[in-house]
This record gives C-alpha cells, sequence and structure tokens, in this order.
C-alpha cells in the first residue's frame, strides 16, 4: 500500500516530521484507522474532515487540484485505489489535474485509469487509441482486453438498437481483434487461445465426458475457468451430434 505525506493532508501538522503518513484510502472516503499508525495517534475527527487542499479539492468533486510534491508511486496510487473503489469521477478529476510530465504519460497504472475513464464516459475513439499505442504489460492484459471488447459491444449495441447475442458478439470480436499492445498475439479463437483450444480438442479425443474432478485439472492446464471448460465440452457435443445426424 502506498501513501501519501501526512503533511500534505492536515495542515495542522505540516511542519512536523516528513516521516507522518496518511493512508491514500482518504480519496476513496475511507479513514484510516490507529493500526495504520505505529507510534502516532489515530488523526481526530477534526482532522480527518479538514484534509489538504490538494486531497480536499479531489474528495469534494473540485476540478483544480494542486499537485504538491507528490512522487510518480504516488499518483499511480490514487489512481489504483479511486479505480478500486470505483470512483470514476474522482479518477477523472484527479486525471485531469495531472501535471504535464512525460513519466506520468507512460506510468501503466495511470494509463490503465485513463483508459478506464474513457470508457465509462463513452468516449470510445480516445480509448482505442490509448490501447492501441503502448505496449502493456501482461499483468494489465485482462482489464484492458476487457474494456476493448465491451467498448466495441457498446457501439455494436447502439447502433442496433438492441441486446447483442452469443454469435453477434464473436463477430464483433472477430471484426475487431484484440490489438498487441494488450495482448501476447496468439491467435485467439472462440475466445480462446489456440494452444488452450488445442489442449481441449486433445482431452475430447480421450475422453468427450471429463468427470467434475478432471475438468478442475483440464482448466488448470489450459488457462481456463471451469465454467469454459464444462461449456467447451458440452458445445463440442453438441456439434458433434448435430454433424452425425447430418451425414
Amino acid at each position: 500500500m502506498a501513501y501519501i505525506p501526512y503533511m500534505y493532508c492536515y495542515p495542522d501538522h505540516r511542519h512536523q516530521s516528513n516521516n507522518l503518513l496518511v493512508n491514500c484510502n482518504y480519496l476513496a472516503g475511507i479513514h484510516p484507522t490507529k493500526s495504520l499508525y505505529s507510534n502516532q495517534q489515530a488523526p481526530s475527527q477534526y482532522q480527518q474532515h479538514h484534509l489538504h487542499p490538494s486531497l480536499s479539492s479531489l474528495t469534494n468533486g473540485c476540478p483544480s487540484l494542486p499537485v504538491g510534491n507528490f512522487s510518480i508511486d504516488q499518483f499511480a496510487s490514487v489512481c489504483n485505489i479511486l479505480l478500486q473503489s470505483n470512483h470514476i469521477d474522482r479518477l477523472a478529476t484527479f486525471l485531469w489535474s495531472l501535471p504535464p510530465n512525460d513519466e506520468l504519460k507512460v506510468n501503466q497504472n495511470i494509463l490503465l485509469a485513463k483508459a478506464t475513464v474513457a470508457y465509462h464516459q463513452r468516449q470510445f475513439e480516445e480509448l482505442y487509441q490509448l490501447l492501441e499505442n503502448y505496449p502493456f504489460s501482461s499483468e494489465y492484459h485482462p482489464k484492458l482486453q476487457e474494456l476493448w471488447r465491451n467498448a466495441h459491444y457498446l457501439e455494436e449495441k447502439q447502433s442496433r438498437g438492441k441486446e447483442l447475442d452469443a454469435v453477434t458478439k464473436y463477430r464483433v470480436r472477430k471484426k475487431y481483434p484484440l490489438p498487441l499492445t494488450i495482448s501476447d498475439g496468439e491467435k485467439i479463437t472462440y475466445s480462446f487461445k489456440e494452444s488452450s483450444r488445442k489442449m481441449l480438442v486433445e482431452y475430447y479425443k480421450r475422453n468427450p465426458y471429463p468427470t467434475s474432478e478432471e475438468k478442475a485439472i483440464i482448466a488448470e492446464a489450459a488457462s481456463l475457468s471451469k465454467v469454459q471448460v464444462s461449456n467447451w465440452f458440452k458445445n463440442k457435443r453438441q456439434r458433434d451430434r448435430a454433424k452425425s445426424y447430418t451425414t
């Protein structure tokens, strides 16, 4: 957990030791407890409601946010906390107020926050441009892939004026493949990586009716959930039966 200097949050203590820290949870509306302070008493109720302007302006939704001397990691930590607490409006305000800085522009936590805000504000072109132009680490891929697909689903839904069925979603995914910046480049077949699909096919050839325990083993080996494995085997059996009826 990252921390923001205590003196930036409480004017009454800004001249005390720089080692005094306050948890970033304040930005998410969660007050700290005594457990966060080893040798210091937890802030009083007065202190909790009299934050330094650089933070109180954010929690109050003010578009003006002084940035003080926060580090890149502290800016990124604020973004993470606001994301986790689903405070998208506060996050948008915080991002709007970031200073011009080359390191901030390429920090992947901050880029994830920008992508999330763009999605919620339905700024899809901005979202696509961001996802297509920055190479993200693999740990960010699942969330960013979700944003990419859901944004295209929403655009298709708006165009059609109705909910999308599974077939239409598949067509949308095929029409708008994941950019290499948020994927490992491996071919995706029916939403599964090619390596996972091949593994499922091999297991299916051995036994089309795996037990619950076997499904769990297959799921772990193929990096899928047990539900995904169960649904794949069920659909595969149905497709094979349909083929046998037509031959």
